[in-house]
């Protein structure tokens, strides 16, 4: 019995070391990642900040047609084939690649529910999960001035309500002036305004990029809780919205406000000028209310002369980047920046990671943003152009508002501020 087991002791020794190589080769192989699909948009939308169910319009389409575009991170190899379905993977059809980018075209009929998925495979054979992008969609007929208005109505109605909950499920994450702000200003409002009474009647209705502009005229009377007055008064304003998961949300507010008056510097992004010299009503944080005329900006932030710095990264011989958290330029760019402008395909690129990145901005000068968003970043900006201004977020927790001031075959430059929290 002795002889048997010191037999097996033998055994073991020498076969251990080939146990721990087997078990070093075995680690190797588990880091060895499949292929990631790492950017997916449809048109100008992110599908990182969708999660089962996307409704398009055909606003969102090109000649009918949807654009399908991302990227593919790929360890080891080169990317092989990317393939996409719209019936849930019963039938596949091959993307057209270049290098690590892919792009689809696809003319969707209206109506009909798609379910997408899609997966990429490395030249090892290596394949992405199938279900990391499933989703539903569909495309439905363009936003109107009617279902602008309906959802307009829906505020308007809390708002008079008081209702803070029922209002803020209307207000989008990317609302442009401070939503924290906001809220507060709600809460005061609520506060000092008793029998709130609005009426209005649109006069203009756009579309923006993403966004549907309504403007109108008003007639509001309140009264006030400190002293039980009535106060009127009559002007033009406009509001912006954005089509969230199928839902029309607020995401801008013109002055003179209609909601959140106790705070219109941080919550306007500017002031419509029709409106301007026409008396509207106004809080003090006492409460105290009074008919004031509109001035041609907002508040004290808006007196304010401010300052950006300017920065031009050149694009050859070397391309450069550049790092917000340290405010530097860094030649080479890649993943020491935060930011590089590839001139090949007029792409502003983001280096850092999800939820962070970079993301465009409805406005003309740096001086109308008093806040960058909070989620809906991504990795690109594509077709990026001079008068562009975007938000950046850092893997290190800076905000940057920055336009493009000049674009050439030989330099990007861009102006900037930043800021240790979303508000400027």
């Amino acid at each position: 019995m002795l002889n048997i087991f010191f037999t097996l002791f033998l055994i073991f020794l020498l076969f251990e070391p080939f146990n721990t190589a087997w078990g070093g080769w075995w680690i190797f192989g588990k880091r060895t990642k499949e292929p990631e699909i790492v950017n997916l948009y449809f048109g100008n939308i992110d599908l990182r900040e969708i999660e089962d169910y996307l409704t398009l319009t055909t606003d969102d389409l090109k000649k009918g047609e949807l654009i399908i575009k991302g990227k593919v991170r790929v360890i080891d190899a080169k990317l092989g084939k990317v393939k996409i379905s719209f019936d849930g993977g019963r039938t596949w059809h091959d993307a057209k690649i270049k290098e690590d980018s892919f792009f689809y075209s696809f003319r969707p009929q209206m109506g009909y529910q798609y379910e997408f998925m899609i997966y990429a495979i490395d030249t090892k054979g290596q394949k992405s999960d199938p279900e990391d992008w499933r989703i539903t969609f569909e495309v439905r007929p363009p936003i109107t001035q009617a279902d602008v208005l309906k959802a307009f109505n829906n505020l308007l109605q809390y708002y008079m309500q008081e209702n803070l909950t029922g209002f803020m499920r209307y207000v989008s994450e990317n609302f442009k002036g401070d939503i924290s702000a906001l809220e507060d200003a709600l809460e005061k409002d609520f506060r000092f305004f008793d029998n709130i009474r609005i009426f209005i009647s649109p006069i203009q209705f756009q579309k923006s990029g993403n966004e549907y502009n309504l403007c109108f005229t008003f007639q509001r009377q309140l009264v006030s809780a400190k002293t039980g007055r009535l106060y009127k008064d009559s002007s033009v304003s406009c509001a912006g919205f954005e089509l969230v998961n199928n839902q029309l949300k607020l995401v801008e507010l013109m002055a003179p406000l209609i909601f959140g008056v106790s705070e219109p510097e941080d919550v306007a992004t500017g002031v419509k000028e029709d409106a301007v010299g026409s008396e509207v009503i106004t809080v003090d944080e006492e409460g105290n209310i009074s008919l004031t005329e509109q001035k041609e900006t907002l508040l004290e932030k808006s007196e304010t002369v401010s300052f950006y710095e300017e920065v031009c990264l050149n694009l050859t011989p070397t391309t450069e980047g550049y790092d917000f958290d340290s405010e530097s330029v860094v030649s080479g760019g890649g993943a020491g920046c935060d930011i590089m402008y590839e001139s090949g395909i007029s792409t502003l690129l983001f280096f850092g990671s999800h939820p962070h990145g970079i993301q465009s901005i409805s406005a003309t000068d740096l001086d109308q943003i008093y806040s960058c968003p909070t989620s809906g970043y991504g990795g690109e900006i594509w077709s990026s152009k001079t008068g562009d201004i975007y938000c950046v977020w850092t893997d290190g927790g800076t905000y940057a508002k920055m336009k493009v001031t000049s674009i050439t075959p030989t330099q990007f430059c861009f102006e900037y501020e930043t800021s240790t929290t979303n508000s400027f």
